[in-house]
């Protein structure tokens, strides 16, 4: 008789073993779970930027807007600029700036934010994101 046959025979065997499978799925959980909490927050990092960079891309088009009405109104742009983002994000307002053009010139405003994430280790520090938005003065 194999080791089937003698476990079958010992009234208490069936209980050890189910002891057993216990802690081994323990252990198994213990060795997973630090994985996947790291692909859940970076899943939700992704998130965050890509929503960031929406938000951002949404305030320069607005500044542009702005700018191409008022050309050289550049502390005029940059409070529309913080207008649009609402508080959701600080954007660099430095960076952003309106230059005064001809009529049917083009004018650009790069709007800048710096994007910390939850996850430092493994994207290296703060991100900048940028987005610039280009419309033509009439």
């Amino acid at each position: 008789m194999g080791m089937i046959g003698r476990a079958a025979g010992r009234p208490g065997a069936r209980r050890r073993d189910a002891g057993r499978e216990a802690g081994q799925a323990a252990v198994e959980l213990a060795l997973v779970l630090p994985l996947l909490v790291l692909i859940v927050m970076l899943i939700v990092d992704f998130g965050r930027v890509f929503t960031s960079y929406v938000a951002l891309a949404n305030a320069a088009r607005e500044g542009a807007r702005y700018c191409a009405l008022h050309p050289g109104d550049t502390p005029g742009t940059q409070a529309r600029v913080q207008g649009e983002l609402d508080g959701r994000l600080v954007a660099d307002t430095a960076a952003t700036e309106c230059l005064p053009v001809a009529p049917g010139q083009p004018v650009t405003v790069t709007v800048r934010a710096t994007f910390v994430p939850l996850t430092p280790l493994i994207t290296g520090g703060p991100i900048t994101l940028q987005a610039p938005a280009t419309m033509v003065i009439w």
